[in-house]
């Protein structure tokens, strides 16, 4: 499989995995395979969200509601708030197999990530307008800042 990794285009490893899913023999195989396709970070992000949630649809098409339900936790850290594919299929297995406690574990998760998400652009556009701008006092001062925490560690 490191072969295929590193033969083909980031662009068509989302195929390439679904093939060699179509091709697996087994369960304990896909499962690997899918383990394989989601930890490596051969993936784009938005691929490798897809198939976490195709995962979670096997494992809950199984029976495992349990691994299926940390699949899609996994895949949360990955994901951006906006994507609605994820939340959604999110939102229905909860909805179907979850309670009141899950349910709720799955709102704070995506509470917790849109807050992350939110805070990076907020501070990120300062820091490229600040660039940007040219604002040599915001630059210097991060530099000074730098080199005395270098001068505390001496």
């Amino acid at each position: 499989m490191s072969v295929y990794d590193q033969a083909v285009p980031p662009n068509e490893k989302l195929s390439m995995y679904e093939i060699y899913i179509a091709r697996a023999a087994g369960v304990p195989k896909t499962r690997e395979i899918y383990e394989q396709a989601i930890v490596s970070g051969g993936l784009p992000e938005k691929d490798a969200i897809k198939m976490c949630i195709k995962y979670a649809e096997l494992e809950h098409s199984l029976g495992e509601i349990d691994l299926a339900r940390k699949i899609y936790v996994y895949a949360s850290c990955l994901a951006d708030p906006h994507n609605s594919d994820l939340w959604i299929n999110w939102h229905e297995f909860e909805v179907q197999h979850g309670n009141e406690d899950t349910f709720r574990d799955m709102l704070r998760i995506k509470r917790s990530v849109n807050a992350g998400h939110s805070q990076t652009s907020v501070m990120l556009p300062e820091c490229i307008t600040q660039k940007a701008n040219g604002d040599a006092t915001a630059v210097n001062e991060l530099e000074k800042g730098e080199d005395e925490m270098v001068a505390l560690r001496v």
